[in-house]
């Protein structure tokens, strides 16, 4: 089952872990049914179940089911309004999901209501969130202050994870100015930090970063081999946006292909 009581400590490893338990991404409407069914009968008050919904929003959005995504999101949204306290973990979960979407202003909306930003006890799920939304929104000018302030946090409060996305942020900001030396062992290190975790998704997604990287600096064998690994765990997980952009870099790496004979 999903973790109930989610300290800030530990937020990180506990979410990793259940992206891994949750990677083949197996959620459907019968979950939506379930959760309603619960939400009808005034049951769902832990922050297990709540947590469930916005992941299960989140993973489908990145199937591409958009749809029940939505449902998912509204019955978070719903849930939000019934709670005296804001939950950092529907944010962060919200945030990342408006960002994939493009809507930037409105996850930064949800980062920056004083219940969340100046609540102490979720600072670890913000900043994560923050890490999120600048990379999808190529805020590269914001990327130092974010990267900043996670390290000092992670290693304040002793969340590793949290230094995961520091550094990918960092790699990412490096690459898209123009410095793929720096950008290929930040990336690298965010890599290996999620695969030691086993959050597959987020291993793979970084080592796509790498694969861009490598190919900024010339290393297109490199670059080919780091993306069709990271495409088969994707295609694995359904992860649509993602497979396209492996897609996309693997056909640049490829090359034209050779002219037929008597062409």
């Amino acid at each position: 089952g999903l973790v109930g009581e989610l300290t800030q400590s530990a937020f990180g490893v506990a979410w990793l872990r259940q992206i891994r338990k949750l990677s083949p991404m197996r959620f459907d409407l019968s979950d939506l049914r379930l959760f309603l069914n619960v939400v009808e009968a005034g049951s769902i008050t832990h922050g297990a179940e709540r947590m469930h919904l916005a992941i299960a929003a989140f993973i489908h959005d990145a199937r591409g089911d958009r749809g029940t995504a939505d449902g998912y999101l509204r019955l978070v949204r719903w849930l939000e309004k019934t709670e005296e306290r804001l939950d950092p973990v529907l944010t962060l979960w919200q945030a990342r999901l408006l960002s994939r979407r493009s809507m930037y202003d409105e996850a930064r909306v949800l980062l920056e209501r004083p219940g969340v930003a100046h609540d102490k006890r979720g600072r670890d799920e913000v900043l994560e969130a923050w890490c999120e939304v600048i990379s999808e929104q190529g805020a590269w000018d914001e990327a130092d202050e974010i990267v900043d302030r996670s390290r000092m946090h992670a290693s304040w409060a002793g969340v590793p994870p949290l230094d995961l996305y520091a550094a990918r942020l960092e790699g990412r900001a490096a690459a898209a100015l123009g410095d793929p030396d720096r950008a290929v062992p930040l990336l690298e290190s965010a890599m290996t930090g999620f695969t030691a975790l086993e959050a597959r998704w987020e291993a793979a997604v970084t080592k796509l970063d790498v694969a861009v990287a490598l190919e900024q600096l010339g290393k297109a064998d490199e670059a080919h081999a780091s993306a069709a690994d990271a495409l088969v765990v994707l295609e694995g997980l359904g992860s649509v946006r993602e497979v396209a952009r492996a897609g996309e870099l693997l056909g640049r790496l490829s090359g034209p292909s050779p002219p037929t004979p008597g062409g």
